[in-house]
């Protein structure tokens, strides 16, 4: 007697006969292992793109302009390397409501945390300041010192409500850097939180939409990329 085979690829079906009824597959059916593409997924979940990359080296500062800090989104994350040229580089961020223009003024703290060649460590906070002309990511390195940074520019959008600081900029960042490995500081992170002063209330509602990078004077290399959020 010969075989009968049955080929079952198109048995199930989203209509007809062999349709699988709403509601029938619940959680409890899909196997731990089973994995579904990003690219069948739909819903609301937020964008999250690109919106420029680069490296600039041997500058003197580095501008990320409204070219890419535009109203299309309200949360960008800046991932950004710095590399000094010589001695006693600082890094520096400075602010601006008007594609560079103006630097505003800024509230500031820092919180530091750090390592030391004999394997001490410290931590405390760093410089807390009103109404300055910059804020800081970092205050002493030297050349072959890394400096690596994750920013984030956070622009709320509230469409109702009250208040008069509810849509207020923020920025929050993270730099993890050396000092003279070996010598003076072995590993360092310094988290910063700053926003355009309270005292300037023509700017400090406003959306920040160019920041400037700078080595207080000192030649550095940058490589950087932006991306922005929507919601």
């Amino acid at each position: 007697m010969g075989t009968i085979t049955r080929s079952f690829a198109n048995l199930i079906t989203d209509t007809g006969p062999n349709a699988v009824a709403d509601g029938t597959i619940v959680n409890a059916d899909i196997n731990d292992n089973a994995a579904i593409a990003s690219t069948k997924l739909s819903g609301t979940f937020g964008s999250r793109t690109l919106l420029t990359s680069g490296e600039s080296n041997n500058v003197t500062s580095l501008a990320i302009s409204s070219t890419y800090l535009t109203s299309s989104y309200n949360v960008f994350e800046i991932f950004i390397c710095h590399a000094p040229r010589s001695s006693a580089a600082a890094l520096e961020l400075f602010v601006s409501t008007n594609n560079g223009t103006n630097y505003h003024n800024v509230d500031r703290l820092y919180h530091y945390f750090q390592v030391y060649p004999n394997a001490n460590t410290g931590h405390g906070i760093s410089s807390g300041a009103i109404n300055t002309d910059r804020a800081n990511l970092q205050v002493s390195l030297i050349n072959g010192d890394f400096a690596n940074s994750y920013i984030q520019i956070i622009r709320p959008k509230f469409s109702g409500g009250t208040g008069t600081h509810r849509n207020r900029n923020t920025i929050v960042a993270t730099t993890a850097t050396t000092q003279s490995v070996g010598t003076s500081v072995n590993i360092e992170r310094v988290d910063l939180i700053t926003c355009i002063s309270n005292s300037d209330t023509t700017n400090r509602n406003s959306d920040i939409n160019n920041i400037k990078f700078e080595g207080n004077g000192a030649s550095m290399d940058y490589k950087y990329a932006v991306y922005g959020i929507a919601w």
